[in-house]
């Protein structure tokens, strides 16, 4: 009897992880499904959801990535499939998808900021000795997450800034790490493109006005009218010929 209702379960499992891998969320109705199931996900038992990935893996590898997004919090991934640097936040990051990403911050999930690619210290050292190039593709997968839209909507309170910021330094991890030049690249003009994106979501010319002048380090709202610039010097100071042109 434990069997068959073990069977039912991971049967369950499947149908909720083929449902979150096929729908594309384009409309409410499908958003709303895709949540309900990954809710219903982060009830199940860690130890079918690991039988269930394996299974999964052998028709749609998406399929055992999302069984993995649903880990206990301090879970590695068990799979050969995917290096150990790989956290669910990362995959959920690499797929860019809102409502997931969302559900893991609020579990606590986070990305560390990797490391300076110069970084001396013993960590970095070890990881450079032992495999240098798993090293570096670490360190672009949490990139690759880092730069995810969706999160940097979701876990910063200026995703404009950020924006500006991840691109600079992806541009200068490109000159740094030749392995990933061209993946550097990518995400450096990704983050400026949606840095641009988010500008055109203004709604006048005066809403565009309060947003480029915008500064951190000054809390007067009242002097909106006045010509400061602050956000297009900040995107000249960071190299973002996109929004400077915008």
């Amino acid at each position: 009897m434990t069997l068959v209702i073990m069977l039912l379960k991971m049967m369950m499992i499947v149908v909720m992880v083929m449902t979150i891998a096929g729908a594309d969320c384009s409309t409410k109705a499908e958003s709303q499904v895709d949540v309900c199931c990954v809710f219903f996900l982060f009830s199940v038992q860690s130890s079918l959801l690991s039988i269930v990935s394996s299974f999964c893996f052998q028709f749609n590898p998406h399929c055992s990535l999302l069984c993995l997004l649903f880990q206990p919090l301090t879970t590695t991934v068990p799979s050969s499939s995917f290096t150990p640097d790989i956290t669910p936040i990362i995959l959920a990051g690499h797929r860019d998808n809102y409502e997931i990403i969302k559900i893991l911050l609020d579990r606590g999930y986070r990305i560390p900021k990797p490391h300076n690619a110069r970084c001396s210290c013993k960590d970095c050292i070890t990881g450079s000795q032992e495999d240098s190039l798993r090293h570096s593709r670490s360190r672009i997968n949490a990139y690759k997450a880092l730069a995810s839209p969706s999160l940097i909507c979701l876990s910063s309170k200026d995703p404009i800034l950020t924006s500006f910021e991840l691109s600079c330094e992806l541009k200068q991890l490109s000159k740094l790490e030749n392995e990933f030049k061209a993946d550097y690249e990518k995400l450096a003009v990704k983050c400026q493109e949606f840095a641009v994106d988010l500008l055109e979501q203004t709604r006048g010319s005066r809403e565009l006005a309060i947003i480029l002048n915008h500064d951190n380090t000054t809390t007067d709202e009242q002097n909106c009218d006045k010509v400061r610039l602050s956000r297009l010097k900040l995107a000249i100071k960071y190299k973002q010929k996109k929004v400077s042109l915008t």
